[in-house]
């Protein structure tokens, strides 16, 4: 008996978390949608965005990369947490790093450990001070043309995969609603 109430109110605990994740995410959404029917500065929205997701995302850290076609390299154009102003300036090849790949593949990734993996570049870590634990990247793309990629750090992933597919779920929302932007901007 004793047990079967710790798992009624270990079940309800849980959904808690998720409605209060969800009402997050609608109130996030809904900032998002005010914001673009305003006639707010295509820089200043975008920054709205990537701070909106961050929150949603209950990250660290959230950036914005669009691609440089002259120069063929990614440029941070939204850099938001703490390692955002010393990334302001940084670039990053196509198919360098996790970012690049996600930009050069059009593929999205989940990385719960970036260390971990072979195609994390540590040295935006060692440039910003800030230590990447985990890692979100969604590509944006316009005509089968990747022209930026998002990506937020440090994301709080837990290991139940609809929890993580909610957090793709969201990501996906907000580059839809993202792309008519970064094309003006």
């Amino acid at each position: 008996m004793a047990e079967d109430l710790r798992d009624a109110l270990e079940q309800e605990r849980q959904m808690t978390v998720l409605r209060e994740q969800q009402l997050r995410e609608m109130e996030a959404m809904s900032a998002v949608s005010q914001a673009m029917s305003s006639l707010l500065d295509p820089h200043e929205l975008l920054t709205l965005v990537m701070d909106k997701s961050k929150e949603v995302m209950r990250a660290e850290a959230s950036s914005l990369l669009l691609l440089d076609k002259e120069a063929g390299v990614l440029r941070f154009h939204v850099a938001r947490g703490t390692a955002g102003e010393a990334l302001r300036s940084a670039t990053v090849q196509l198919g360098h790093g996790i970012a690049g790949w996600v930009a050069q593949t059009g593929e999205p990734q989940l990385i719960p450990d970036a260390y971990q993996d072979p195609r994390f570049d540590s040295s935006y870590d060692k440039r910003s001070g800030f230590r990447t634990r985990s890692i979100l990247t969604v590509p944006l793309r316009k005509c089968a043309l990747t022209i930026s990629r998002l990506s937020w750090t440090n994301c709080i992933i837990q290991v139940r995969t609809q929890t993580a597919r909610r957090q793709v779920d969201c990501a996906h929302f907000l580059v839809a609603n993202l792309q008519p932007l970064c094309v003006s901007a």
